[in-house]
């Protein structure tokens, strides 16, 4: 039976009939179950995309049935210091914000401008002395002092050095600090009791979880390490994807830890570790301050709930990166803007300015937020009318003023020292020094595409999969969802001249810089503007509550369903997805295509865990690397790898590794003889060549001749291990009793074997039975036809020995086997190996049952001797 369809012009024409027919009351009521309806088949299309994730739902279900906790004490260095430190902070901060923000009345603006100050200039003075290699604790002291003493003498010189307004100013700057009890509705409390919660959830990973983030292990936390051993910020450069690219980036994030770790006297992460839940704590503050400061506290609250339950902003809360630092920062900015437009007063908008300034001394992309602000400022300015039009001139060019005056010192410190203010960024225009201009290029295309594989789990989405990633994101629901976009237009729709023009332009532009592709696209770049995005979320949901409400019959009929509704929403939110990141901690992925982890609760269970537990967890085999190159690298060795994670191994001293796609490694592009390749490692002290499963894929990795040649036992045998590929290998052969009067070069793999023994006048070492690791690397020059490979074992047991040849691409099973018949005598087994003639060398996996082998030699010839 054929059903006609009614046609689209049909159905819009009776749409508009419809609309017409209704009340302007009626139309905003049905205008609000609109919006309702439309974040619950979000949440359903977003549930139902991805169910895999059901599973951890249930393994948190089950814990709360049972919950088990297994505490391992946590030791914290230099409490007291770090007390000191914060003080310190906070001193630097108050002092600012009294005298920037004199006499004014908003005490949640001053206590927002305080807390920013503290941390924006004390990791500026940090990042002074590291320029100048003075990060000491008695520089730092000194300075920090000096700082105080001059905060304090501007203050005495806008009060004319009078005592009394003098003490007045300065007493009410603190006591701005003060605890108050403002008078809160029930439902007020309930929404701060289920902020709090989210917050004391965040604390809780952030401090019960070792440093797993990649970013951090490569950069934010390595950087505060590396600037207190150096007492400074050393000039590492280079086209390397790791520290060489990133030494070089705004470092005020980990500057903040290098100044907690001067103060201690020693690394402690654990402050680091605490400085973005503390900024998570403030963004919300700040968020909540925009909204009512645009519309009303219902706004404000719904703005900070969408926010507050979104998973990207927990798990990143949770993580030592600078992102929602920077978030905070950017917000903050557009808060005193939006005040400076509003009030046309000129401490608004220098306080911007100074917060944006923070912004480039956090990461580049304040360049972006740069565009926003002043395409902001811009609007203000051509829209004002004629008489304030030079005023806001004057006052847009206060924020631009104090932007550079604040953020220029890192760029300067470039310019002067890497030959390019956003090193390596821009090569071709700006220059600079150690740059290998093909190594940078495909390094930068690396990046560029490894960011759209880890935003949309492709290298090449597809329109339908930008849309549907950006919509139907769990990380980022609800703060982005399809209410985004009527948000969007709302904001637009207020008009040119109007507040909500101002924060949809600052926010959009850099939004729309990271998706055109001009930069990378990884889901953490959206942190920043992440805030902006969730006020224009929260628009149509806060217009649908006030159409509601001021159209029902009475307080008690519309607001209720109103409050119901948006509470089962919120509802339905934590438990998918949000208490994914609430009870899984840092083992949520952010990026949306991942699966979830087998034991997802393990950090939740584990608090205090050791840190190569921590990391073992996360990362498998790699991490299993970096524990033995940590236990095995002596001083003045190197190891060369492409691996950017490098936080656990010897502390990040970067004197210890050779990156393979750094400056040192330019020439090793260029030579195809595998002897050479082994004498120029080592004539840079390189010992071990550490090579990871996840940089295989790396367009660069296979332009290396090196990596063709890793398993060679005459050039660079095997020396450690993992089940997924991870593989640690020797510079030059080495010694074997079981193959050393082996005419040509043989080496056994780490794992499969048992220890040395004793026999007689030789050396035994055993094949372990039932166990796949066991392996032979047989040297195969390319001149030959064929190898002879020579084992003496013990005929031991009626089991059998077999060989299974492993080849680019696949494995030949039961390539070669011996039988044993219980002789209880030592018998040669013989058989030939194929020439490889790309590598020089075959890999033999050996197998036995029922019992371990024991084998005195192996050899391998060119003729059967």
């Amino acid at each position: 039976m054929n059903i006609p369809l009614p046609r689209a012009s049909n159905i819009f024409s009776d749409a508009r009939q419809l609309a017409a027919s209704m009340t302007r009351s009626e139309l905003r009521q049905w205008l609000a179950g609109a919006i309702a309806a439309t974040w619950f088949l979000s949440w359903m299309i977003n549930l139902y995309v991805h169910q895999d994730w059901l599973q951890p739902l249930g393994q948190i279900v089950d814990w709360l049935s049972q919950p088990e906790i297994h505490y391992t004490p946590i030791q914290v260095a230099g409490p007291l210091s770090a007390l000191v430190a914060s003080a310190e902070i906070v001193v630097i901060g108050t002092l600012a914000a009294g005298l920037i923000l004199r006499d004014e009345s908003s005490l949640a603006l001053r206590r927002i401008a305080a807390a920013g100050f503290g941390f924006g200039f004390t990791g500026l003075v940090t990042i002074m002395l590291g320029i100048a290699g003075q990060l000491y604790w008695m520089a730092i002291s000194a300075t920090t002092v000096y700082l105080v003493f001059v905060l304090l003498i501007l203050q005495g010189m806008r009060d004319r050095f009078a005592i009394r307004p003098y003490l007045v100013h300065l007493e009410e700057s603190f006591l701005m600090w003060r605890f108050d009890h403002p008078r809160q509705s029930k439902s007020s409390w309930l929404f701060l009791a289920f902020v709090a919660f989210l917050c004391l959830s965040v604390y809780y990973h952030a401090v019960a979880t070792p440093i797993v983030h990649w970013d951090a292990q490569t950069y934010h936390a390595v950087m505060a390490k590396i600037m207190f051993y150096h007492h400074g910020i050393p000039v590492i450069t280079g086209p390397g994807v790791g520290l060489e690219m990133s030494d070089s980036f705004p470092p005020l994030f980990s500057a903040l830890g290098a100044f907690y770790d001067v103060q201690v006297g020693q690394i402690e992460d654990m402050y680091l570790r605490l400085i973005p839940p503390i900024v998570a704590v403030l963004l919300l503050f700040v968020v909540y301050q925009i909204g009512e400061f645009l519309l009303d506290r219902r706004y404000g609250k719904i703005s900070v709930l969408l926010l507050a339950i979104s998973p990207i902003y927990l798990v990143h809360a949770m993580y030592a990166i600078s992102y929602l630092m920077q978030a905070f920062f950017v917000s903050t900015s557009l808060l005193f803007l939006l005040y400076g437009v509003k009030t046309n007063r000129a401490r608004y908008w220098i306080t911007s300015g100074v917060f944006l300034g923070f912004d480039f001394l956090t990461s580049y992309q304040g360049f972006f937020y740069a565009v926003g602000a002043a395409a902001a400022c811009l609007s203000v300015v051509a829209w004002a009318e004629s008489e304030k039009r030079m005023r806001n001139l004057r006052n847009a060019f206060l924020l631009a003023l104090a932007t550079i005056l604040t953020g220029s010192v890192w760029y300067l410190r470039n310019l002067l020292l890497v030959g390019n203010p956003i090193y390596p960024f821009a090569y071709g225009v700006l220059g600079g020094i150690n740059i290998e201009p093909g190594i940078l290029a495909t390094t930068i295309r690396g990046v560029n595409l490894d960011s759209y594989h880890s935003f949309f789990g492709t290298y090449y989405p597809s329109w339908q999969e930008w849309i549907g990633t950006l919509l139907v994101n769990r990380s980022s629901f609800p703060t982005l969802t399809i209410l985004t976009i009527p948000g969007i237009i709302l904001a637009l729709c207020k008009g040119s001249r109007s507040l909500w023009w101002v924060a949809a332009i600052f926010t959009l532009i850099p939004a729309l810089i990271v998706l055109s592709g001009v930069a990378n696209i990884f889901t953490r770049y959206f942190i920043p503007f992440l805030p902006g995005i969730a006020l224009l979320t929260a628009l149509p949901i806060a217009k649908a509550m006030g159409w509601a409400v001021r159209q029902g019959q009475s307080e008690l009929t519309s607001r209720r369903p109103v409050q119901a509704t948006l509470a089962i929403g919120i509802a339905l939110t934590f438990i998918f997805p949000t208490s994914l990141v609430v009870f899984g901690g840092k083992n949520y992925p952010a990026v949306d295509w991942a699966t979830p982890a087998p034991d997802y609760l393990v950090y939740l269970r584990n608090p205090g865990m050791d840190k190569w537990d921590a990391v073992n967890s996360f990362y498998g085999g790699g991490a299993r690397g970096w524990r033995w190159l940590d236990e095995h690298l002596q001083k003045g060795q190197r190891v060369a790898t492409y691996d950017t994670q490098i936080y656990y191994i010897k502390d990040a001293d970067n004197d210890y590794f050779f990156y393979l796609d750094g400056w040192e490694a330019r020439e090793l592009y260029k030579m195809q003889d595998p002897e050479q390749i082994e004498r120029y490692l080592r004539a840079n002290n390189v010992s071990v060549v550490f090579d990871v499963i996840w940089w295989q894929v790396w367009e660069r990795y296979n332009d290396l001749p090196l990596n063709r040649y890793l398993g060679s036992p005459k050039y660079f045998p095997i020396v450690f291990q993992s089940w997924d590929n991870t593989g640690i290998y020797h510079v030059g052969p080495l010694d074997e009793a079981l193959t050393a009067q082996s005419p040509l070069a043989v080496s056994l793999s780490p794992d499969g074997w048992s220890g040395p023994e004793s026999v007689g006048n030789g050396t035994v070492r055993s094949v372990l039975a039932h166990s796949n690791a066991a392996g032979l690397y047989v040297e195969t020059p390319p001149s030959a036809k064929w190898v002879w490979v020579q084992m003496v074992a013990l005929d031991i047991g009626t089991g059998w020995v077999a060989f299974n040849l492993e080849v680019p691409g696949g494995t030949f099973y039961n390539y070669a086997s011996v039988r044993l018949t219980n002789t209880g005598e030592w018998k040669a087994f013989r058989f030939q190996v194929p020439v490889d003639p790309n590598r020089g060398f075959v890999e033999l996996g050996i197998q036995t049952s029922p019992l371990d082998v024991p084998v005195r030699s192996i050899n391998a010839s060119l003729e059967l001797q």
